[in-house]
C-alpha cells in the first residue's frame, strides 16, 4: 500500500509539474490557457503513472535489492528516466506538424523532462518515507 501511494504521488507530481512547465514560458499571458491545460491532466497523469510503474518501480526495486535505495538514488533514477522519456517523444511543436528542434531546444526540453523526473523521484521517496511505520523509541534500562 505504501509503495502504491508513493507511485501515485510521483505520477501526480509529474502531472502538475508538466502543466506548470507548459504554462511557464509566457506566464502572465498563459493563464488564459489554464483551462486547456487542465483538459490534458488525465493524459499527463496516465503517462506519469505508466512511467512510474514500468520504469520507476523497477529502478527502485533494483536499488533496493542492492541496498542502495535512498533519496539520492531515487532522484537520480527520476532524472535519468525523465530524460529517457523525452527521447521517445517526437519533435515539438505540433501546430504545423513535427518540426526539427535546434540543439538548444533539445537541451532545454531534456532538462525539463529530467527535472520533472528528478522532482518526481524525490516525491516518490518522501511519500514512501512518510508512510513508513515509526519505530518505538528504545526504553532506558537503568
Amino acid at each position: 500500500m505504501r509503495l502504491l501511494l508513493a507511485l501515485l504521488s510521483s505520477a501526480l507530481t509529474a502531472t502538475l509539474l508538466q502543466v506548470f512547465a507548459n504554462l511557464a514560458p509566457d506566464f502572465p499571458r498563459s493563464l488564459g490557457r489554464l483551462q486547456g491545460e487542465f483538459d490534458f491532466l488525465p493524459i499527463f497523469f496516465l503517462l506519469g503513472a505508466l512511467a512510474a510503474l514500468f520504469l520507476g518501480l523497477p529502478a527502485f526495486l533494483v536499488t533496493k535489492h542492492f541496498k542502495l535505495a535512498n533519496i539520492w538514488t531515487s532522484a537520480t533514477a527520476g532524472l535519468v528516466i525523465g530524460g529517457l522519456i523525452y527521447l521517445f517523444i517526437p519533435s515539438m511543436p505540433f501546430e504545423d506538424g513535427p518540426q526539427p528542434l535546434g540543439a538548444i531546444d533539445l537541451i532545454r526540453n531534456y532538462c525539463q523532462f529530467g527535472g520533472i523526473g528528478l522532482v518526481s523521484g524525490v516525491a516518490f521517496w518522501l511519500a514512501r518515507d512518510v508512510m513508513r511505520p515509526k519505530k518505538a523509541p528504545a526504553e532506558d534500562t537503568f
